[in-house]
This record gives structure tokens, sequence and C-alpha cells, in this order.
């Protein structure tokens, strides 16, 4: 009786024995479970990483293929933009971007490592960098950790056929210990800058728009317009008299009474001749975006034209009292040469202003005719004997535009009673000119000013027309000034 008792409830304790012991293992092993998956969940999102950045590279080198051989053109800020904007498209996000090399990949062996670096250019991106401004990426200056004895490979040394190189840095932070102080991996894409991909890869020009002739409508001619057939009276009606007398007589009387009618009446036929009308052809709306420029009447009280940092170029004139003037011994990017705008030339003045510019110019060793000159002098334009301006008189130079924003400075001024035009445009019948008469005198006084434009163009290989002439006379005559211009970018 005893033992019956006893043996279910030493049974029943056994096995909540046993159930408490697997919630104590199970809770033991969870987080280990937990771990192991989450793990590999964050690998899975490192190697989506690793494909999103193979992917932004390839958009890079795709670039470089296309636009590498360009002349006078630096395709590396647009093969920036369109890494990060693969970056974008595969979910990533930009500012995770460490570094990007272009390389020279001389060889099969060193396109696959990705290390040349006696020629590599190595962009940097500093915190805070909008990764979705064209202008973030063309103020980009690459680190060139070279030997001086070498040369970097900038775009200036790119040709068709040279294999080209993109190293893409970019750091993962993954949600577990794994990956939770970043990994940071270089994925290596090289490719062949390609003449005839570029032809391909140019931007085709603006459709013409042809105004199509109006279809002139079929002339309209209505139907002849008859009256009634003609109507007939009734036939003749015979009509005998007899008499009887004694002697029988015979007398009948015909009386025809037929009188036909017969009077057609015909409408001469009308003709409607409809009025074709014209229509003008549409006008194309040109972009202002391309162009753009401010102006100050306080120009600075000296330029240091070489150790102003970022410039491509630079001119003095008024130091020689010629259009040639003094300049940069050396550029990539070249301010063009002047000419002298002149309608009507009878009594002109050219030559070395008698008035000093409100700036001085200075210079070293980098410049050429004259080395290490400073100088506030400038060139002037005006009519003597009491003659006055005529509009259009004045200057004129180019500076070469492309597809990157780009700088131009101008040093302007004028003299005596006036008012005067600075005109920049493409001509390319997509950007708009940028027009600007701000710098004008009703008295004779001295006004100088500084224009600072910044442009680019619709295609790579454009130029930029600037002029700086007369508008408008008041008889004084008005002296046109124009005394130097930098440009950088």
């Amino acid at each position: 009786m005893n033992s019956q008792n006893v043996t279910p409830n030493s049974s029943s304790r056994r096995r909540q024995g046993r159930r408490g012991q697997s919630v104590v293992e199970f809770a033991m092993v969870l987080p280990l479970l937990l771990l192991m998956l989450l793990g590999m969940i964050d690998t899975g999102f490192m190697m989506s990483a690793k494909s999103g950045a193979t992917y932004a590279a390839r958009q890079g080198a795709r670039y470089l293929e296309a636009f590498g051989a360009t002349p006078n053109y630096n395709p590396d800020p647009q093969a920036l933009q369109s890494i990060a904007q693969g970056l974008i498209a595969s979910k990533l996000n930009p500012a995770n971007l460490q570094s990007v090399i272009i390389f020279k990949a001389d060889t099969q062996a060193e396109a696959a490592a990705g290390d040349n670096p006696n020629e590599d250019l190595v962009y940097n991106f500093p915190s805070g960098f909008d990764f979705t401004s064209s202008s973030s990426y063309a103020s980009l200056v690459p680190t060139v950790t070279v030997p001086s004895s070498t040369t970097p490979y900038t775009y200036t040394l790119r040709s068709a056929g040279d294999q080209v190189g993109i190293t893409l840095r970019y750091k993962y932070t993954g949600f577990t210990p794994l990956f939770s102080n970043g990994y940071t991996f270089s994925e290596v894409i090289d490719t062949q800058v390609d003449p005839a991909s570029l032809a391909l890869a140019l931007p085709s020009p603006p459709p013409t728009n042809t105004p199509i002739p109006p279809t002139p409508l079929p002339t309209l001619t209505p139907n002849a317009t008859y009256t009634p057939f003609p109507t007939y009276t009734a036939r003749p009606t015979y009509t005998p008299t007899s008499t009887p007398t004694p002697t029988a007589t015979n007398t009948p009387t015909n009386t025809p009474t037929a009188t036909p009618t017969n009077l057609p009446t015909s409408t001469p036929t009308s003709t409607q001749t409809p009025v074709s009308t014209n229509t003008p052809a549409a006008t194309a709306t040109l972009d202002p975006s391309y162009i753009q420029g401010s102006v100050s009447t306080s120009p600075p009280s000296s330029v240091d034209l070489t150790n102003d940092t970022g410039l491509d170029d630079w001119e003095q004139w008024g130091k020689l009292a010629t259009v040639s003037g003094e300049r940069k011994n050396s550029c990539t990017v070249c301010i063009g040469s002047m000419t002298v705008m002149s309608p009507t030339a009878s009594g002109q003045y050219f030559g070395q202003s008698l008035y000093n510019y409100a700036s001085t110019f200075s210079w070293g060793s980098d410049g050429t005719p004259d080395s290490n000159v400073s100088t506030n002098q400038d060139l002037t334009i005006f009519k003597q004997s009491g003659g006055t301006t005529s509009a259009g008189d004045g200057f004129e130079f180019t500076v070469p535009a492309t597809t990157t924003t780009r700088t131009l400075v101008i040093y302007v001024g004028i003299k005596q009673q006036g008012t005067a035009v600075l005109t920049a445009s493409l001509n390319d019948g997509i950007a708009a000119p940028y027009t600007d008469t701000s710098i004008s005198l009703n008295n004779n006084s001295v006004l100088d000013g500084v224009y600072t434009i910044q442009y680019r163009s619709p295609t790579p290989g454009e130029t930029l027309t600037v002029t700086w002439t007369v508008q408008s006379d008041a008889g004084s005559p008005a002296h046109l000034r124009i005394a130097g211009a930098t440009l950088s970018g």
C-alpha cells in the first residue's frame, strides 16, 4: 500500500527535473545560436556591400573609358560622381567611401593588384563632403604620394589605348561584433581608354527646330444653281364657228394660241479661296545655369598673381601697353589672345592708361616676358579731339570651356561719362549669355570693378567669348579700361 503511493510522486518529480534541465540547456545555447544567425545575416550584408562597391567602381571606369582621351577635359570629377551615384543606386551610403585611386595599369598584374604608387592619384573625401553637388567633385585635389622624379598620371598624360585602373576603398560597419568596428575593403577595376567609345559617348547637339510649311486647304467649289425646267403653255385650241344660212357657209376660224416659253437661268460658279496662315517656328529657351556672374565695384588693393592658389592661368594688360600683355609662363588651361574692337577708329587713342588702376598687380618668377613685377597700369581705349567713343569699341578675348565649372575673374573700369557692357557667351544654342551694365558713370570720375564669371559648357571642347565694350557715350568721351584676368578650375 505505501509502495503504490510513493512511486507516482517520484516519477513526477523526475519528469519535472528533466524539463527544468532542458530549459537551462536551451537558455545556455540560445545566445550562441542567435549570434551565429545574426553573424550570417551581417556577413550577407557585407557581401552585398562589396557587390555594390564593385558596381560603383565599374561606373567610374566606364566614364574614364568613354572620356579619358577627350582633349583639354578632365574626366576625373565626373568619374567620381558616377561612383557615388553607383553606391546610391546600390543602397549604400556614399559617406562611407574612404578614397578612390586612379592609376595607370601598365601590366595585367598591376591592374589586378591596383597598386602603382609612382603614378597614383588618390582622391580623399573630407568629412561633410556633399556627394550630390557637381561642384564639390570639381574642387577635389588629389593627393600624390610619389617620388619627385616621377610624374603623376593626370588627365593630361592619358591617351587612347591606355589601361586605366580604379581602386575604390569602402568601409562597411555591421551590427554584430564581427564588423562592429567597421570593415574596409577595396575593389579594383581596370579599363582601356577607347576612342570609339568616346565618339559614341559624347552628347549629341540639340535638335534643330525646322518649321513645317502649312498645307493649304482644298478649294471649295459649290455646285451650279439652276432654275426649274422650262414651262410650256397648253397646246393650241381650234374653235370652229358654224352659221346655218340658206346657203351653206362653212367658215371655220382657226385661232392658234400656243405660247412656248423656254428661258433657263443658270448661276455662274463661285470659287472660295482660303487664306493660308504660316505658324512661326518655336523659339528655343536658353539655359542660364551654364554662365553665371557677379560684379563688385570695390576691387582689392593688391592682387598677387603668383601666390594666389588654384590659378591655371593669368594675364595682366597695361605694363607693356599691348594686347599681348604679361602672363603666366606655362599653363594647361590658358586665357586666349586679346583683340581690340573698334568699329570707328578715327581719332582713337589706344594704349597705356593715364590713370592708375585701383588694384596693384604683382607676380614673381612665373611671369613672362617680365618677372618679379609690381604695377597698377591698365589698357584704355577712347576718342581724342572731342570725339565720342562708339558703341562696340572695346576688348575681346576667349577662354576654353568644358563640362567642369571654371572661374574667370576680370579686372575692368571706366573713366569720364558713359556705360560699359560685359558679355560672356558660348554661342552653342543651349547656354544663355551673361550680360551686365552695372559699371556706368554720369560724371567725370573713375569707376573700377571686378567681374567673377563661373561657367561650364554642355559639351567638352567649347569656347567662352568675353567682350568688354562701350554701350553708350555721354560725349566726354568714355575711357574704357581693362587691367587683368585670372582663370581657375
